[in-house]
């Protein structure tokens, strides 16, 4: 199968995000960050979700050189309140990421409280905002916008896996397809199922899906807050990420619709553990037309 540079863009900004999580190496470099949210119920500055976080620091991920701490808090209560609250979260969160490294040498720590958050949305405001400095990475060389014709990678030709397609309104589970905490973007082992989604939409002209996206964990809002975006659309941001894949790689859009489902549909409930929160982290095929 050959993919043409503007069909590649979309496996480019994986295989980017990839290369974020494996490579470190030194010499001419940009820095990159990550940022994780803490949500915190009114008053409280001392108990959190810290699900997201842990997941985090357990992952196998390069090490971050840097921790910068941002605390907030709502405009119920006094400014000098807010404040002080504000501080007291932050220092609350650096104590659970320095309680969850090994070693915390050559790490350093920046934490601030910063008051009064001017948010409508009132939860969004009573948080921590915990940001991840990672070494240098090695710089890419810069796209060749010219329109050129890409080899897929060999394992990808040769295998050619498809899905079996059997039924209208059929449910596919994609499995191997599961996503970072808190982001749209997939984890590195998820190509080969990506490729295999869009082998079987090649290998059935006529296949119609609906693509949709589960995240885990938050049961009291309908979806979760996507940091890639900011936006509280997780898991419809997760099934768009599918359906822009098939879409660059030369889908047709009247074949695909996409929808979030956040956590109304879990795969395991109660979430007893990672592996449960990670397999509820998914997206799932619905077959509408044969």
């Amino acid at each position: 199968m050959k993919l043409t540079f503007k069909a590649m863009r979309i496996l480019n900004r994986v295989l980017l995000f990839f290369a974020f999580i494996w490579i470190a190496l030194d010499g001419m470099a940009q820095h990159t960050e990550e940022t994780l949210k803490l949500y915190f119920e009114t008053d409280v500055y001392d108990s959190v979700d810290q699900t997201e976080l842990n997941l985090f620091l357990n992952s196998d991920r390069n090490p971050f050189d840097r921790v910068v701490i941002r605390g907030y808090a709502d405009r119920r209560g006094s400014e000098e309140y807010n404040q002080h609250l504000s501080t007291q979260r932050a220092e609350f969160a650096e104590q659970l990421v320095v309680r969850a490294l090994d070693d915390k040498a050559g790490i350093a720590f920046e934490v601030n409280g910063l008051g009064e958050l001017a948010n409508e949305n009132l939860k969004e405001s009573r948080r921590v905002d915990v940001t991840f400095h990672f070494p240098p990475l090695v710089e890419r060389a810069e796209e060749n916008e010219a329109e050129t014709v890409v080899q897929e990678p060999r394992f990808f030709e040769e295998k050619k896996d498809v899905y079996d397609i059997k039924e209208t309104e059929q449910q596919i589970v994609l499995e191997g397809l599961s996503f970072i905490p808190g982001r749209h973007y997939p984890t590195p082992d998820a190509l080969p199922t990506l490729f295999k989604l869009l082998n079987t939409m090649k290998e059935y002209p006529a296949l119609e899906i609906e693509i949709q996206g589960h995240i885990c964990c938050s049961y009291d809002e309908f979806d979760g807050m996507d940091n890639d975006t900011g936006e509280p659309f997780l898991s419809r941001n997760r099934a768009h990420f599918v359906y822009e894949f098939l879409e660059e790689n030369g889908i047709d859009v009247n074949r695909m619709k996409y929808k979030g489902l956040g956590s109304s549909q879990p795969k395991v409930y109660p979430e007893l553990n990672d592996d449960d929160r990670q397999m509820n982290r998914r997206v799932e095929i619905k077959v509408l037309k044969q």
